[in-house]
């Protein structure tokens, strides 16, 4: 984790844990979507009960992972680009409404309508990878702006230091040791 002294307000730890956070709740959400099809493949095989099993523990790491998202962006929400948190926001909608579809696929289920069940599931898995590509999409963008403003200060840092070192004020040479008042 980030440990940095130096830092006394805590912006860049809380906005290095805001993109963990989101990491993390991204790594949940392809770990419930994996289960959910998981279930689909024990409903498709008449194996019911550990279908349902499935489907729930895919929507259990689903919430979690939308909790952890929601998590990260309350820590870089100070830190980037309005359009870019507005985007995730978006992608969570998608994902919710996708987990609304599993959610009434899974009672279809249970009421012993399959098929139309099967239907929604798939249906609400579409809504939810679409929306896991918006977000990690959306991430990068966060991320590649990071970097670029962190190069950005890195080279202004570079060329005051050069300018400091080369500039010939107050002493006779260029050691800063010769300065005199």
């Amino acid at each position: 984790m980030y440990n940095c002294k130096y830092d006394l307000c805590g912006c860049d730890r809380d906005r290095l844990a805001g993109i963990e956070d989101i990491q993390k709740g991204i790594c949940y959400l392809k770990e419930g979507i994996k289960d959910i099809y998981k279930g689909l493949d024990c409903l498709c095989s008449c194996c019911i009960q550990d279908g349902v099993k499935a489907i729930n523990r895919g929507l259990c790491k689903l919430e979690k992972g939308i909790c952890y998202i929601l998590d990260g962006l309350k820590d870089l929400e100070y830190d980037n680009d309005c359009r870019d948190r507005k985007e995730m926001k978006e992608a969570i909608c998608d994902i919710k409404e996708g987990i609304r579809c599993v959610q009434k696929g899974l009672c279809d289920v249970c009421k012993r309508r399959v098929c139309e069940g099967i239907k929604a599931i798939h249906e609400g898995l579409q809504h939810i990878e679409k929306g896991l590509c918006e977000l990690t999409d959306d991430l990068d963008d966060i991320l590649s702006e990071n970097d670029m403003k962190r190069k950005r200060t890195y080279d202004v840092m570079d060329e005051m230091t050069y300018r400091n070192r080369h500039c010939g004020c107050g002493g006779a040479g260029n050691d800063p040791t010769d300065f005199k008042f």
